[in-house]
């Protein structure tokens, strides 16, 4: 089967908006930390899951990997039910990994913020340095 997600992308209003409308919304900022100390969305929290990789896929170190990256999420407060939208600098594959993983894991309301941090600011949307510690969360993946 075939699925689509004709609400993948979401342009710096759409998810200002959301984020406004919806305080379980999740924001995840994929940037290395550096960036992320730098400036970084409101409310948002840092997540590089490019900093996870597993490079041998027999089916136990395929296994740990998941665990791995499950576990990463949970403590950044990733459930299925709480709605998601990654970023990075700009649409790249950092923000699409992170899609893909909880898309993966069963995940039915993930997005990315379409042109990343650099559209955000370019919309004249608000940056902080300051950071709210997340709360840990129990993920439970359905993958798919």
């Amino acid at each position: 089967m075939t699925r689509g997600n004709p609400d993948l992308l979401w342009t710096p209003e759409t998810l200002a908006a959301r984020m406004e409308a919806d305080p379980r919304l999740l924001v995840l900022d994929t940037r290395f930390p550096e960036q992320f100390a730098m400036g970084h969305l409101p409310g948002a929290t840092a997540c590089d899951v490019w900093a996870i990789s597993f490079h041998d896929t027999r089916p136990g170190c395929a296994e740990a990997f998941l665990y791995t990256l499950q576990h990463y999420l949970e403590i950044r407060g990733v459930t299925l039910d709480r709605p998601v939208c990654w970023y990075s600098d700009f649409t790249d594959l950092k923000a699409a990994r992170g899609f893909w993983i909880l898309d993966y894991f069963g995940h039915d309301d993930v997005h990315v913020l379409d042109g990343g941090y650099n559209a955000w600011v370019a919309a004249g949307m608000p940056v902080t340095r300051d950071a709210v510690p997340p709360t840990a969360a129990v993920l439970t993946p359905r993958p798919r």
